[in-house]
């Protein structure tokens, strides 16, 4: 892709911060459609991310088919199920815009706005802090912050060395110089972060090790024949041992150290290292209008998980929605609201409705549509809002 910036502003240049699904959907419709579009990318891990999958499914993917949903239609192609949506996928997706002359893709973070640009944010729910501040400006401080944790998994657990409780929980025990070894390891690898920030929420391994709370928050010792001075619960899925509620930020090689720490587990493999992930979100829409524009600041359009919206599909129709008006705003036009008898019309009543009191991830399940409701859903009505945009866009 080209990397060089037109730094010129043209009123048929978009600018989108975010290449994930979101982003990437609607710097395809964009671009398809002879805009030009800067898509700026922060470097950063790729997760595998798998959803929950809705009773509306199939009325969501019959939109985006109506719609001409880039993303959908490509992996309707490639028989990918968007509800487990890996890695490859998506850097199939992101390969696929270099056909486009049109795109500029940077990877860089972008922490200022240009109230001159037309600009689509687009970050998910790992917004970085320098952007977030500065949407302060605009949205005032209206979001929500959280720790999203993953739990250590393990394989090739010598089983013979937990102790089995129920079902598929175990529990592993540890003597008091394993436990004392262990904190002094944390301790020690901890003093390498900044802690004012992760550590300090109470979630996390370094911050328990640091108030002295571990062994009884986490570690807390289950009484047997053999009265361990600590204990580590694990829970057995499809073979693999995840440790339960050991949350922590360390790097790779200090998880590793810390697990060989413990005798029962030092023979294991670790299969899938703790994270821990910084989650923000809008807690009201009440800063955007109905187009999902920044409330006197219409030059800045809002889209995907940053809104609150949980499912794959709801964020697909989202992005279908807000890039055709994105076009529709840099040409000038009056902007188009989806009719409310569709799908994506009731995902942004719901959306439209969301405050910090009811704040939860959003997705088309029984909580916002039911099904008397659902048999009213119009693929007519899909046909009439694309027909509004004369036929020149999908």
């Amino acid at each position: 892709m080209e990397n060089k910036i037109n730094v010129r502003l043209n009123k048929r240049l978009i600018k989108i911060i975010g290449g994930g699904v979101v982003g990437m959907e609607i710097a395809y419709i964009c671009a398809k459609n002879g805009y030009r579009v800067h898509l700026f990318n922060k470097v950063q891990d790729e997760q595998t991310y798998i959803l929950k999958e809705s009773p509306f499914d199939t009325m969501m993917k019959e939109e985006l088919e109506l719609l001409g949903s880039p993303t959908y239609l490509l992996a309707k192609r490639m028989g990918e199920d968007l509800n487990k949506i890996e890695n490859s996928f998506v850097e199939f997706v992101r390969s696929s815009l270099t056909e486009f002359s049109n795109v500029s893709y940077i990877e860089s973070e972008i922490n200022e706005l240009n109230k001159n640009d037309l600009t689509l944010i687009a970050t998910g729910n790992n917004t970085t802090k320098g952007l977030i501040n500065d949407l302060s400006k605009y949205l005032g401080e209206r979001k929500i912050q959280y720790f999203h944790p993953e739990e250590i998994v393990l394989s090739n657990v010598n089983i013979q060395k937990l102790k089995h409780d129920k079902d598929h929980s175990y529990h592993v025990n540890v003597s008091k110089d394993e436990y004392d070894e262990i904190c002094q390891k944390i301790s020690e690898f901890a003093k390498n972060y900044d802690t004012s920030n992760i550590f300090g929420q109470q979630i996390s391994a370094e911050s328990l090790v640091m108030n002295d709370a571990l062994r009884t928050a986490v570690m807390r010792p289950i009484i047997d024949e053999s009265k361990p001075f600590a204990s580590l619960k694990l829970r057995e899925e499809n073979g693999e041992y995840y440790v339960n509620n050991f949350f922590t930020a360390l790097s790779d090689d200090e998880q590793k150290e810390i697990i060989s720490k413990i005798y029962a587990l030092s023979d294991a493999t670790i299969k899938g290292y703790g994270k821990i992930y910084k989650k923000t979100f809008l807690t009201s829409l009440s800063s955007l209008n109905q187009f999902f524009q920044i409330k006197d600041f219409e030059n800045f359009f809002i889209g995907g998980s940053f809104l609150g919206i949980g499912g794959i599909y709801e964020n697909l129709l989202i992005a279908n929605y807000i890039a055709y008006n994105l076009m529709n705003m840099s040409e000038g036009r009056a902007l188009q609201e989806f009719p409310k008898n569709t799908c994506t019309g009731k995902i942004i009543e719901y959306l439209r409705q969301k405050s910090a009191l009811n704040h939860r991830l959003l997705y088309l399940n029984y909580d916002i549509i039911c099904y008397e409701d659902s048999l009213a859903l119009s693929p007519n009505a899909v046909l009439n809002f694309k027909e509004k945009f004369y036929g020149k866009y999908f």
